[in-house]
């Protein structure tokens, strides 16, 4: 996974500047959703991450920016060397690519948003915002950016006491999955660098191959969430199919199968439902919910419906919705429907 460090053109020291620039190997979401320039040839797609910034307007791209929590999805053309922002808080900038930029390729930039990291109750929604919206990544450095976000809330005076267990376990998990993202995107880096200097059926192809999906599986046992993995994962199966150690390779890697568990959320007092499209189901090995460990296993449906692998390595479990305040509820072994009525 090769980083560079663009330059950047601004004319105040409250600019907004650029941390990195990361080349995504394995993010294939330029091609799964291709856009095209004037001139027929397809785009490349930039992340840009800045949390807690909306409202900024970019030129030199194709079509709109599409503004994910946190993010912006924006297309550029195949040579760009580079694009220009605007924010109605902050001077416009500039951002001059020092890489050439490919067709079909996915890059992600790190932007620093000056003055924005002041208060507690700013960290700590910077942090939550990376957390909400891990399953939709892939990319080492994104979990990298959200470690170092808790890392800022834990350190801060502020930070309640009785919350620095909570918060260190979500910190954890970051951690957790920017080691393991970062182990992927290096095996498939080498699995390149062999395939070009000896072909594709050597041995350290296979090998490195081997070890990417290991990757893909350690993670996935734990996070199912994150199809993006699920995509690496088939992509690299199949590689490793067509190559001449590979034979048995499915046999080889078969996992069991997980048990979830799902059901329906509904509320006591219709007034005070929260929206299902904001809502996350969380386990936890305690019944109070401020004394355990949170994971978030799985988002609310708009229906009002969830599905959850159960996760490994809580037990006893319990699960909890957003919004709930009383004990969380007790997942007996072999339980595979719950539904939860929010007070």
């Amino acid at each position: 996974m090769p980083l560079f460090i663009c330059s950047f053109i601004s004319i105040s020291a409250q600019e907004i500047t650029v941390k990195s620039m990361t080349k995504l190997e394995n993010d294939l979401a330029a091609r799964r959703n291709e856009v095209l320039d004037n001139n027929g040839v397809p785009c490349a797609l930039i992340r840009i991450l800045v949390p807690m910034v909306k409202g900024m307007q970019f030129t030199g791209i194709k079509g709109e920016a599409k503004y994910l929590p946190g993010e912006y999805d924006v297309y550029i053309p195949q040579g760009s060397k580079r694009i220009r922002f605007r924010h109605e808080k902050y001077p416009a900038g500039t951002i001059e690519f020092s890489i050439p930029i490919e067709k079909l390729c996915v890059y992600q930039i790190i932007l620093n948003v000056p003055n924005l990291s002041e208060s507690y109750d700013e960290l700590i929604s910077i942090a939550k915002e990376y957390y909400n919206n891990y399953p939709a990544h892939t990319e080492s450095s994104y979990f990298d950016a959200a470690r170092l976000a808790y890392d800022k809330v834990i350190e801060h005076n502020d930070c309640p006491q009785d919350m620095r267990d909570a918060i260190r376990a979500e910190r954890d998990t970051m951690a957790s999955l920017r080691r393991n993202t970062y182990l992927i995107e290096a095996a498939e880096a080498k699995a390149k660098q062999f395939e070009k200097e000896k072909g594709f059926n050597s041995d350290e192809v296979y090998k490195y191959l081997s070890g990417e999906l290991r990757f893909t599986n350690r993670i996935l046992s734990s996070h199912p969430e994150i199809t993006g993995v699920k995509d690496i994962k088939d992509n690299v199966l199949a590689r490793l199919q067509n190559h001449p150690k590979g034979q048995n390779i499915v046999e080889t890697t078969v996992t069991k199968q997980r048990e979830t568990i799902s059901g329906t959320i509904s509320f006591k007092n219709k007034y005070m439902a929260i929206p299902f499209q904001n809502m996350h189901v969380f386990a936890t090995s305690s019944p109070n919910i401020k004394d355990g460990q949170s994971r978030k296993i799985a988002n609310v449906k708009a229906d009002g419906t969830y599905s959850a692998v159960k996760p490994d390595g809580i037990n006893p479990l319990y699960i909890y919705v957003t919004g709930e305040k009383d004990d969380a509820h007790y997942v007996s072994q072999g339980t595979t429907s719950m539904d939860i009525i929010v007070k």
